[in-house]
């Protein structure tokens, strides 16, 4: 069996951990998600369990995590009611396409998810990745990995108000530190020190 090393970087280098999308509409004319929410009096957050991002308290069955809280807000901001949806990473796209769910955190921005939804322009975080590589692989950068023989294991929404309304709000819970806040409060409920892992915020690197 094949030894691993792991080759730490930073996800500032060469990616953003972009956290909300918008469904499209089938046509024009239909009502744009943010009338849609308004109408329906919900902001139906896609969920999955995948702490700290989404955690379901079995007790409770209520949503904690990163993505839970930041949803609530923005339902609070929004004078309407939060309602989590269950979906699997998998199905999260096909979800935001069908109209089941209004926004999903935490799904990283890719050029082939972008042709089928809406990314905001704000990261919603920042995280630290590790590439495992064997042992006798000589890598330092990125680079080292971009070359041969190296391998590496649709309907937009015309109205863009909804997706401009969440770049805003991102925006603001993560210069604000409120996204950090959340995120350590996760932390400490599983007991676990905020201080022994790297923040999410990229200036407190």
């Amino acid at each position: 069996m094949l030894r691993r090393t792991a080759l730490a970087c930073l996800a500032a280098a060469f990616a953003l951990a972009v956290a909300a999308l918008q469904p499209p509409s089938a046509a024009a004319e239909e009502p744009s998600t943010w009338d849609a929410i308004h109408d329906r009096g919900s902001l139906r957050v896609g969920v999955t369990e995948a702490p700290p991002w989404f955690s379901k308290d079995p007790a409770s069955g209520e949503w904690e995590g990163l993505g839970s809280a930041m949803g609530k807000q923005m339902a609070k901001e929004l004078g309407v009611k939060f309602e989590p949806v269950e979906v699997t990473w998998g199905t999260a796209i096909a979800a935001l396409q069908a109209d089941k769910i209004d926004i999903m955190f935490v799904l990283d921005a890719t050029p082939q998810r972008a042709l089928a939804v809406d990314f905001p322009a704000h990261p919603m975080l920042w995280y630290a990745l590790a590439v495992l590589a064997r042992d006798d692989m000589k890598i330092s950068t990125w680079d080292d990995l971009n070359k041969e023989g190296v391998k590496v294991a649709v309907r937009l929404e015309p109205n863009k108000r909804w997706r401009d309304w969440v770049n805003t709000a991102i925006s603001y819970y993560y210069d604000t530190g409120q996204t950090q806040a959340w995120y350590e409060e996760f932390l400490r409920k599983f007991g676990v020190d905020p201080k022994s892992v790297p923040a999410i915020r990229r200036e407190d690197w």
